[in-house]
């Protein structure tokens, strides 16, 4: 009995060992010391992360002062460091980046001509379940085939869930052979409440003044928690999605991981997203 007692400790002490995760706290700024909302940070090493609160602090977890942390956010370049680098400060600085496009197009309102391409007038199928933290993203070409205004979002939802969340939504720009470039089209957060959520949304990015480019883009929603409440798998907001129709469309599942292949139905088809734009020539 004694023999097994003592293996029973062992046994346990290695699992705690293991299984042991320390947490560290601290607040992402930029280089005037304003506070950054929603920023990405991702523990490489656990292929985990989470986002900065409303007043830019973000806990999150490490197994070791080796792990290797990115920080990233729409308008700033991404910081890549450790945690025994960042170990003992209260705050980390982000700098702005600056976009290398910098053509203005200038249109005539009397030859504004508006186009709606995408998928959101689909309304089959099932649809995506999305967690804090995840995001869905959809390649959409341009027909133009030059550069051209992006005036909006559309995206359609099977229900908008119960709890208190945001989607963020990005324009990344399509690199060589539809892969996701770096590019990030957006300079700043985009959002809508989960409350304003309603079958059929769109983001008005008039103001943003978004050049969408000749070789196309990825429209990329991510769904944000505000953390003020637990919240089940199915209780966040799910993108509506319709049977494949013979396009690209990426997905990603959480933090860290690479994106992947577009989930199947019951029926063993792909899912596409019903994500929609409008361009102004």
């Amino acid at each position: 009995m004694l023999v097994r007692y003592l293996l029973f400790i062992f046994l346990v002490g290695i699992s705690n060992v293991v299984y042991s995760q320390s947490f560290y706290t601290i607040t992402v700024k930029n280089e005037d010391d304003q506070v950054i909302r929603f920023a990405s940070i991702t523990n490489l090493s656990k292929g985990n992360g989470a986002y900065s609160d409303s007043n830019g602090v973000v806990k999150f977890s490490y197994n070791s002062l080796n792990d290797t942390i990115e920080f990233s956010s729409i308008g700033y370049e991404t910081l890549t460091t450790s945690v025994y680098i960042i170990n003992g400060d209260e705050s980390i600085r982000l700098k702005k980046s600056y976009s290398e496009n910098t053509e203005v197009i200038v249109l005539s309102s009397k030859n504004t001509k508006y186009h709606n391409i995408g998928y959101h007038n689909l309304k089959d199928g099932g649809g995506f379940y999305l967690g804090a933290g995840n995001r869905i993203a959809i390649y959409i070409s341009n027909p133009a085939q030059k550069y051209v205004s992006l005036s909006g979002v559309y995206f359609r939802m099977i229900n908008r869930g119960k709890c208190y969340s945001q989607i963020r939504v990005r324009v990344i720009e399509s690199g060589p052979n539809f892969s996701v470039s770096n590019n990030d089209l957006l300079m700043e957060n985009v959002f809508i409440e989960n409350s304003k959520l309603k079958k059929l949304n769109y983001i008005d990015l008039e103001d943003h003044n978004v050049i969408f480019p000749p070789n196309g883009a990825y429209i990329v929603l991510e769904i944000l928690n505000s953390g003020k409440q637990p919240c089940q798998e199915f209780s966040y907001p799910s993108i509506r999605g319709t049977l494949s129709l013979e396009h690209s469309v990426i997905r990603q599942s959480s933090w860290g991981s690479k994106w992947a292949k577009p989930p199947r139905s019951e029926m063993g088809k792909n899912l596409t997203p019903n994500i929609g734009i409008k361009l102004r020539y």
